[in-house]
């Protein structure tokens, strides 16, 4: 079972809708930052640096949502779809799905750190829709 360790105020909110739209089974253990905004060391417990996102998946632990979860998560279980041109069922590959995943999270970090929620899901539904490697 995936465990999700999430930190408050922190970008774990990306790996559990990742999760989500995957459709893998996953749990939540929360944590709450101290009043110096430093993790709690029962998060520190888990990963040394205290950071979140960190994730367990069995013996495996890897934190930070870039490259290390993302190529993790995504390589387990894609969802397949129909190709609306041909008909026929594709399972997307690992390289595609990551690329837009990685491509998802940058741009819709850039676009909700300026504040513009809706550019955030513009950008998503934009780089999503052509490979319909997430459900939207």
């Amino acid at each position: 079972m995936i465990i999700v360790h999430h930190l408050n105020n922190s970008r774990s909110q990306r790996i559990l809708w990742l999760l989500e739209e995957l459709g893998l089974p996953y749990e939540i253990k929360r944590y709450q930052r101290k009043p110096d905004m430093m993790a709690p060391k029962e998060l520190r417990a888990v990963h040394p640096l205290g950071k979140s996102p960190v994730i367990t998946d069995g013996e495996l632990v890897l934190a930070e949502s870039g490259a290390d979860i993302v190529e993790h998560l995504t390589g387990r279980k894609l969802r397949p779809y129909v190709d609306a041109t041909t008909g026929e069922t594709v399972t997307p590959t690992l390289p595609a799905a990551l690329q837009h995943a990685i491509a998802i999270h940058v741009a819709a970090h850039f676009d909700d750190r300026a504040g513009d929620t809706n550019a955030a899901m513009a950008t998503i539904v934009r780089l999503c829709a052509p490979y319909r490697v997430f459900a939207l």
